[in-house]
């Protein structure tokens, strides 16, 4: 379970940030570290809390992500609602309802809040379930963030609502430790036992050199009956010039009470410094060290990573077997246009598809759809099942200069909708559906401005107004 949910967080990350170059022990114990929260948490909380909607599909300040609705994918032409997000922001604030399509009707499932400080990190995420019997919202899941004065998350706490109980039960809590530098020097992971206390579960405490690069690594599991850390397995770092070369593995043996080196990785690089090349061996009884994984990175011209291929060591053949890869496209703003996984399968000699992701953007850099397919085995090609659109207008309303122009309320409304002007003039607007569909010309006057909307169907819409030549939007809903 652990390695499916990390495969899914490894995608998202990589279509959401640009593919990072090389692999650093740093970066490896963060991932050790979500490889832990994962095991508590959904991978879409997972993209929650190490993303932010705000930064990842805005390129200016005043657009944000407004909306995203996903499709059953039939065919090119024929696709089925499924489910829908829709965005209500305050500032780096913001509140995501979760709807599921059930016939002609959208149905609320979620709504999550999320809170955060004056530096856009999450404080709150608060997540409630729609009850349709008592026909109100039901508490679900609520995890707190703290951090330190320098900026750096320090303890993280999930807990979990019990509906049966009225009361909150300890899920997980995090706490993690830093040096000077930001380096981190310990990471704890407590569990909720059945007393709904805290239990210590698993900790790592890291080492540096004077450079701040990690040497040392230490993992402990928490012993019960001796209320005590037990030392469960060790990583060293080996660098030169200041690239990892090479990486050790200790297995802890409790019988002989000391360190038992069992595995080693070693690296290469190109000229560009991106990690090309990493062999794993083991260490057999007799002391020789045995290939055991061989990943190779490939990159473009732009060092952007467009392969990633693994191998495992076969000793009776003495050869290398190919294992999975995955493959990276990129368009010319380095946006991620596609990234696929595959399986070698060896009954055909040849790759079999997984999982894959592709996305378009437009001119901005803006998200317009992403399609995720799965291999299929009947035609030995890619299988499109899913279609997500990405839909995006103003934080706060229509504002320029800090100064709002347009107070749109109530929002979302059931048959009059009010729109205040701020300033002087009148102004020509639209109310357009999702797909563009002009319904509505609106020209508004300086003050209030009011309009019966009880002919229009329930659902969303969009207002978009003219201002410094180029048109402005605004999400309103009618319920």
């Amino acid at each position: 379970m652990k390695s499916i949910l990390l495969s899914v967080f490894i995608l998202i990350y990589f279509l959401q940030v640009n593919a990072q170059n090389t692999i650093s022990p740093e970066k490896d114990f963060r991932l050790d570290k979500t490889t832990l929260r994962m095991e508590h948490m959904s991978p879409e909380l997972v993209e929650t809390i190490y993303t932010h909607p705000k930064k990842i599909f805005r390129q200016q300040d005043e657009t944000v992500l407004d909306s995203t609705i996903n499709f059953e994918y039939a065919s090119e032409y024929d696709s089925v609602y499924t489910s829908k997000n829709e965005y209500f922001w305050n500032g780096p604030d913001y509140t995501r309802y979760n709807y599921i399509r059930n016939g002609d009707e959208w149905v609320l499932r979620r709504k999550i809040n999320y809170l955060h400080n004056e530096n856009e990190q999450l404080l709150l995420y608060w997540s409630y379930l729609w009850d349709n019997g008592q026909n109100e919202w039901q508490n679900d899941n609520k995890i707190e963030f703290i951090y330190n004065e320098d900026g750096y998350e320090e303890t993280l706490t999930s807990l979990i609502w019990d509906n049966s109980y009225q009361i909150w039960f300890k899920d997980f809590k995090d706490s993690t430790e830093y040096d000077d530098m930001g380096n981190v020097t310990r990471y704890t992971l407590w569990i909720g036992d059945g007393n709904n206390e805290w239990k210590p579960d698993w900790t790592s405490v890291s080492e540096y050199d004077e450079n701040g690069s990690l040497v040392v690594e230490t993992d402990s599991y928490w012993v019960d009956d001796q209320e005590d850390w037990r030392y469960d397995k060790k990583r060293e770092y080996i660098y030169e010039e200041g690239f990892l070369v090479t990486s050790y593995v200790y297995l802890w043996m409790v019988t002989d009470n000391e360190w038992v080196l069992n595995e080693k990785s070693e690296y290469t690089y190109d000229t560009n410094g991106n990690q090309t090349l990493v062999i794993t061996y083991f260490l057999n009884n007799n002391d020789v060290w045995i290939k055991n994984k061989k990943t190779v990175s490939v990159y473009d011209d732009e060092n952007r990573v467009t392969l990633d291929e693994s191998s495992q060591w076969n000793n009776t053949s003495e050869e290398w077997i190919y294992d999975t890869k995955k493959e990276y496209i990129y368009d010319d703003n380095d946006n991620v246009l596609s990234i696929a996984f595959y399986n070698w399968d060896e009954e055909s000699d040849s790759w079999v598809g997984s999982y894959k992701k592709d996305r378009a953007y437009n001119e901005e850099g803006y998200i317009l759809v992403s399609i995720t397919s799965y291999w299929d085995y009947s035609t030995a090609g890619w299988d499109a099942q899913l279609k997500t659109y990405y839909y995006r207008s103003t934080a706060t309303g229509i504002i320029t200069s800090g100064q709002e122009i347009l107070r749109i309320y109530p929002n979302p409304f059931h048959l009059v909708l009010n729109i205040k002007k701020a300033t002087p003039g009148s102004a020509n607007c639209y109310l357009s559906e999702p797909s563009g569909k002009i319904v509505m010309p609106i020209t508004l006057t300086n003050g209030k401005n009011q309009f019966n909307l009880e002919h229009l169907p329930a659902g969303i819409y969009f207002l978009q107004y003219l201002q410094n030549g180029k048109y402005i939007t605004k999400k309103v809903i009618k319920q």
